[in-house]
């Protein structure tokens, strides 16, 4: 399944939409099990990328890097998202 979201992070808020723009500033590619490995702590931003299993597009590692700094990370376990 190939779904694309697009995930706009400002002024302390997350909005989450179901397709993307035109514009942006930064495209990731992973699958969910990449993106909950990341957010638990469990793999590096720089080996999701040397690994492919994170394809970064418009941005540097260092712009990743920012983004998930924007995001909470005071939870041990993933939480489930569902997008509708």
């Amino acid at each position: 399944m190939r779904e694309k979201f697009l995930l706009v992070a400002g002024r302390g808020v997350a909005q989450f939409h179901d397709r993307m723009t035109k514009t942006h500033d930064l495209v990731m590619t992973l699958d969910r099990r990449t993106l909950e490995s990341i957010l638990k702590g469990s793999t590096g931003l720089s080996d999701a990328v040397a690994s492919h299993a994170m394809r970064v597009e418009g941005g540097t590692i260092e712009d990743v890097e920012r983004f998930f700094s924007y995001l909470e990370r005071s939870f041990e376990v993933a939480i489930r998202m569902t997008v509708r």
